[in-house]
């Protein structure tokens, strides 16, 4: 169903409707082109964003999906290159196009010089004598720069962010020049900054009331400075049908187009309707609670996968009853073999007299992450939704083996990534929902040894099943795994039991001796050195960590050891410490490093986001590893290790040309002392310098 909203955003204008839209309950996405803008629409409670800069090509695939009714574009009033590509996506894909425009006050223009161009702009500030604070933002920096014969009398201001800063430098702009702030900015603080750096005068764009124009143009009159502006593009264009100079006025016209196209609002869709998602248990009818039946017979349509239905209405074929009243499904109840909540929408518009529609899912819907999404999306869409919990295979398992559930850890290994073996690992008692037989057999092989394993196979079923059996309908089966190939004589679906005898010997976040890695000849970050470095990481559980340079994995290791919910990427280029990564990898049981060989940065940005970031070794490229690694994450905290003097000089360097000002350095001299004789005598290690930002 096409109802969706598209706003390409990154300004006030586009907050305010993306926040006007939430309040109406209208779907909508935000489109903003860096991670910063993502920040910002984060914090003022935006959840449905997409990150990135595109293209009109991007933009034509977005379209195409067939999940938006309408583009918004609340782009900057300068950004008139991505607004004619905007334009131009939706008319090639017949999208409807709102253009909403920053409203421009009027403006006294006594004193101030008037320019059409960053170009022109710059030819004027070269005849201007003095320093210059410049106001544009970072995105015309270098061609605003390139007409000026001495920029080390321009400052600029500009957002907090990796971008803008990387896009100064870039420029030839050193540190002392940048400016980073985070607006709105009153007259006295613009004021204040004109002052602070002796400005003759200042660059503006015209940018209206919510980009602080007057503000900046009262504190350059109050200094007695020049005031350039650039004037805004969209000044003398006037109004067309598709641009909107309000907020107000985007709702009122996307009223109208929804009507048009629909007959009526989408709230027509939902009038009276209820959906309720039902989680039916194990499958057979002896587990169905009196809730989930009553749901069933008031059900005038009943939703859910193939599988599902199938076995619901083998169980509804079969007869049951409850009390005195026998069940019978509602007369001409269709089963729709659908669990996509977009699909399920769509029915529901297209079968304005289905008031009673259920959603059933196997299990309990607590533990069915296809329930959780299916309410997201129908609440979104504004569905009131009940919900019936049913029977889990957990419990079932639980009370097939005398397990008691307070002691006991559940993790779900069913269509997701999940490190088994690192929860085996620290918990006693630990249930596994994996995704099917081969994946409960390629994890019961990658445990330690010493766990034991027990497999629960259709809980609930009406008999036991027997190895090789392969007949239709539930048949249970609860069995110790001796042997991996043996769950493959088995059909449906499995859950498993992993006892841990040995974890309260288990020592608590002891970390790694040396001596416990598999080393060679490939440099490793030494124990003492390593626990300071991991503790300024700032690891938490569900991080993703980039050890780059990961050398034997001594960090790497150590980390993932830490919490089995931690993600750890070893990147390293040398073949002979890839081969030592993997085989301590394999020596510790952890599922939860991947070793990444290559070259960084390269390698790089195919990794998921990170949260800290480890720099034992650079090869030369300690400046485009900071870059990328802010490029994915500006709040990634970053620990180097240097050794000698000129990696420590470099990285000091590397860091003020990027601006960072609030690194933590520390020397760490480590010495050991060894028995000689009758004496103890130190043995010093080398001195580290440990750096954390």
């Amino acid at each position: 169903m096409k109802e969706k909203i598209l706003i390409f955003g990154g300004t006030t204008e586009g907050r305010e409707l993306a926040e006007a839209l939430l309040k109406a309950g209208v779907p909508h996405v935000v489109s903003v082109a860096t991670e910063y803008g993502k920040e910002i629409e984060l914090s003022s409670g935006e959840e449905s964003l997409l990150v990135g800069r595109k293209n009109k090509q991007d933009m034509i695939k977005l379209l195409t999906t067939g999940e938006y009714s309408m583009v918004v574009d609340a782009t900057h009033p300068f950004a008139t290159l991505v607004s004619s590509e905007i334009e131009a996506a939706c008319r090639e894909t017949g999208t409807d196009y709102l253009r909403l425009k920053r409203p421009l006050d009027e403006w006294d223009e006594e004193g101030t010089v008037k320019v059409s161009s960053a170009n022109e702009a710059s030819k004027v500030i070269e005849d201007i004598d003095g320093n210059i604070l410049i106001l544009t933002g970072s995105k015309d920096l270098r061609e605003l720069l390139a007409g000026i014969s001495d920029i080390s009398r321009i400052y600029v201001r500009v957002l907090p962010s990796i971008d803008s800063l990387n896009k100064c430098l870039e420029a030839g702009l050193s540190g002392k020049q940048i400016i980073a702030m985070q607006g709105p900015f009153s007259q006295d603080m613009n004021a204040a900054l004109i002052k602070e750096i002796g400005a003759c005068a200042i660059l503006t764009k015209e940018s209206g009331s919510s980009g602080g124009f007057e503000e900046k143009l009262s504190a350059a009159r109050d200094c007695k400075v020049k005031c350039v502006v650039i004037v805004n593009p969209e000044k003398d264009k006037g109004s067309d049908s598709n641009s909107c100079k309000s907020v107000k006025e985007v709702l009122e016209r996307l009223n109208c187009i929804r009507e048009k196209d629909t007959g009526s609002t989408s709230q027509a869709v939902n009038q009276g309707k209820t959906i309720t998602l039902a989680g039916m248990g194990p499958g057979s009818s002896d587990y169905w609670t009196l809730e989930f039946v009553q749901a069933l017979k008031d059900a005038d349509v009943v939703f859910g996968a193939k599988t599902v239905l199938d076995e619901l209405a083998e169980q509804i074929k079969k007869g049951f009853s409850f009390g005195q009243d026998a069940y019978s499904p509602a007369d001409g109840q269709p089963f729709i073999s659908q669990y996509d909540p977009e699909k399920i929408l769509e029915y529901l518009g297209d079968h304005p007299e289905c008031k009673r529609p259920v959603v059933v899912y196997s299990g309990d819907i607590s533990l069915c992450s296809g329930a959780k999404g299916g309410e997201k999306v129908f609440l979104e869409k504004g569905f009131p939704v009940k919900k019936i919990s049913g029977i889990s295979s957990i419990a079932l398992f639980a009370s097939r083996l005398s397990l008691p559930l307070e002691d006991t850890m559940v993790v779900s290994a069913h269509g997701r990534k999940c490190n088994v073996n690192g929860f085996a690992k620290v918990n006693e008692h630990l249930l596994v929902l994996p995704s099917g037989l081969q994946d409960a057999k390629e994890i019961i092989d990658g445990l330690d040894a010493g766990l034991s394993v027990t497999a629960g196979i259709n809980l609930g079923g009406k008999a036991a099943q027997a190895p090789g059996d392969k007949s239709d309908g539930l048949k249970e089966a609860v069995f110790q795994v001796t042997d991996t190939n043996e769950l493959l004589n088995y059909n449906g679906k499995v859950l498993l039991y992993i006892h841990n005898p040995k974890v309260f010997s288990a020592k608590i976040n002891a970390g790694l001796r040396d001596s416990d890695l598999t080393r060679g000849k490939v440099p490793m970050t030494k124990e003492d050195i390593r626990a300071l470095s991991i503790r300024r990481l700032g690891l938490k559980k569900g991080a993703v960590l980039w050890d780059v340079g990961a050398g034997t994995g001594s960090i790497s290791m150590e980390a993932a050891l830490l919490d089995p919910t931690i993600d750890v990427y070893a990147v390293e280029r040398k073949d002979e410490a890839v081969e030592l990564l993997l085989e301590n990898k394999k020596k510790f049981g952890l599922g939860n490093v991947t070793v990444v060989k290559g070259l960084a940065p390269d390698v790089l940005r195919d990794l998921p986001k990170p949260d800290s970031v480890f720099v034992g070794g650079s090869g030369g490229n300690l400046e485009e590893i900071l870059a990328a690694a802010r490029s994915a994450n500006p709040d990634a905290s970053v620990v180097i290790n240097c050794v000698t003097l000129e990696t420590m000089a470099e990285t000091v360097g590397v860091l003020d040309k990027m601006g960072i000002a609030d690194a933590d350095i520390i020397q760490v001299n480590v010495s050991r002392y060894e028995k000689k004789g009758s004496y103890h005598l130190a043995d010093a290690q080398n001195p580290v310098y440990i750096i954390s930002f």
